[in-house]
């Protein structure tokens, strides 16, 4: 029988063999046991390479039956024709899990499937479980295990979990995402997938407490019954989101000669992961952005969205934007225009819906400005809010001018009471800036502080949209 996949092995091991570490600053093995030694990991790591006596000051064992502790965790980073040989040690130590960097099979030579299958039917036999080949390693921030290249300075632990049939592009998204505050607690990387999968991972998923929601990248499914069964149980209780790759005929021949998937027709994917629940990301860059707003928002009830804007321009074209999504931007009540207006809002400036700040210039207090946010909260003809503008240009030190520093305290203390706001509302309230932290030292600070932001409009749109939609799909308490 085979034996069950021991993700404590894998996502909380307590020693972890580098099978092919080495000096050389350029290679896998080298990686793998320099970020192991000089990260968080809490276990023991051994390094194993039968021609060196050591390797960045570690022991160095010619073979991993020769470590005289039991490992948990097997690493493999030698090359392809050395991989079974390295599996038959791992068995013969009682290894629960090897996790194979190494490329070269299924995805690079017609002859390399059945090399994975021979490798995964020999493993099975005798009770270890192999993760890929042709991956990149494995992260758990909630463990402190980074076995895996990535800068350790741009990643955010959250209670995402996000798993990946390819990985380099998720070094990028990662460094981006944590200067906005996001990111993910695991990474999964299931490479070739001879043996263990993504709806394993899944499946996962589904029990662990550490994983509130979930990011897919995919470019084909080998299981996708099953894989359309987990989603199905898991989304209405843990959101999942999926970006599919490949969906072109270029882009399937990529993912073939990528990790070896068969990527299949879009239209048939879009159809099948509709069915299962899940919200379908339409760039892989807004990945992270869905998961957390997913998970941090408040249920959107129904299609409409007030807008507060600070240029007239903006509120414009985040209406066309909302619209393309399938939402509605309507004119308030006259009764709540009427409000606005008692509220300090001056002729010259909108309030049918966009609602222009801009307009106002300076002319309305910030109790006033977060009066009339509120006022659109409470209006039962909205589901959500955007206010769009707030996080001026520019970085400054102590010798600004007075009247800088006193406008962005000024700036500073509304985003601080928008937060408030969003803290207390039981309707979605998203804040946009054109200003992202490297433009801002407004934005900057204020995400320090732990708000969220979106930039794009059209983020703004695909985010409400999203979230109206797994409301509708799920419903949210």
């Amino acid at each position: 029988m085979t034996a069950a996949i021991d993700f404590e092995a894998l996502l909380r091991p307590r020693r972890i063999a580098v099978i092919g570490a080495t000096e050389r600053p350029d290679t896998w093995g080298h990686w793998m046991l320099r970020e192991l030694l000089h990260g968080a990991f809490p276990g023991q790591v051994y390094a194993v390479n039968p021609r060196a006596g050591t390797v960045l000051g570690q022991p160095a064992y010619a073979r991993v039956t020769e470590i005289p502790d039991p490992v948990d965790l097997a690493i493999v980073t030698v090359p392809a024709a050395g991989v079974f040989d390295v599996l038959r040690d791992c068995v013969a130590k009682g290894v629960k899990v090897a996790l194979i960097v190494t490329a070269g099979f299924g995805e690079a030579r017609t002859e390399g499937r059945a090399q994975e299958a021979q490798m995964v039917a020999y493993a099975r036999a005798h009770g270890l479980r192999l993760i890929g080949p042709n991956v990149s390693g494995v992260i758990n921030l909630h463990y402190g295990l980074k076995a895996h290249p990535a800068d350790g300075r741009y990643l955010r632990k959250t209670p995402v979990t996000f798993i990946c049939q390819g990985a380099y592009a998720i070094t990028d998204i990662a460094a981006r995402e944590a200067s906005l505050g996001r990111g993910f607690g695991k990474f999964l990387h299931t490479g070739n997938e001879a043996d263990v999968t993504v709806v394993d991972f899944l499946e996962y998923c589904e029990h662990d407490p550490e994983t509130q929601a979930i990011c897919l990248y995919i470019e084909g499914l080998r299981q996708g019954r099953r894989f359309l069964e987990v989603a199905r149980r898991i989304a209405p209780h843990k959101p999942i989101v999926v970006f599919k790759a490949g969906v072109t005929p270029e882009g399937s021949r990529a993912a073939a000669s990528h990790t070896g998937a068969l990527a299949g027709a879009a239209a048939v994917y879009r159809g099948a992961l509709r069915q299962a629940g899940v919200i379908q990301a339409s760039h892989f860059e807004l990945s992270l952005t869905l998961a957390h707003a997913l998970l941090e928002l408040p249920p959107l009830r129904q299609p409409t969205v007030g807008i507060v804007t600070l240029g007239g321009s903006w509120g414009v074209m985040l209406t066309d934007a909302l619209a393309q999504h399938g939402l509605r931007v309507p004119e308030l009540p006259a009764a709540l225009q009427a409000e606005l207006r008692r509220l300090g809002m001056p002729e010259r400036a909108s309030v049918r819906n966009p609602v222009d700040f801009g307009a106002a210039a300076g002319s309305i207090s910030l109790e006033a400005r977060l009066q009339i946010v509120q006022r659109l909260l409470d209006c039962d003809v909205l589901g959500a809010v955007v206010v769009h503008g707030y996080g001026a240009p520019g970085f400054w030190g102590a010798e600004a001018p007075a009247m800088v520093r006193q406008r962005l305290e000024e700036e500073k203390a509304m985003l601080q009471g928008l937060r408030a706001l969003q803290a207390r509302a039981s309707k979605p309230l998203v804040l946009a800036t054109a200003m992202t932290p490297l433009e801002s030292q407004i934005v900057r600070e204020m995400i320090a502080e732990g708000v969220r932001f979106l930039h794009r409009l059209d983020d703004v749109a695909a985010v409400l949209a999203a979230l109206y939609e797994y409301t509708a799909r799920h419903g949210r308490a």
